[in-house]
């Protein structure tokens, strides 16, 4: 609902670029979503450099864990370790 003797936005008259002017109220609107869209930022920035560095020690984890059982395959090379299907297979 309108005030009485407030003159709703969409009958404000335009300027020359096709929009509303810009009024203190959208202005302070404005910067007060942009806060908040900062902060956003701010946090998923912080979650994105946590999970490359999750990523990176869990690349490391891998690579060392396939050292290991290339290791263990090569120390077994001649087949030792390795079981036979039962027989009915």
């Amino acid at each position: 609902m309108i005030p009485a003797g407030a003159v709703p936005e969409y009958t404000r008259p335009m300027t020359p670029a096709g929009n509303y002017p810009v009024t203190e109220e959208r202005m302070i609107d404005l910067e007060t979503r942009l806060a908040h869209q900062d902060q956003a930022l701010a946090l998923l920035n912080d979650a994105v450099i946590r999970q490359q560095d999750l990523l990176a020690k869990l690349e490391r984890l891998c690579a060392a864990l396939a050292e290991r059982v290339a290791a263990v395959d090569a120390a077994l090379g001649d087949g030792r370790g390795r079981e036979e299907p039962p027989p009915h297979y």
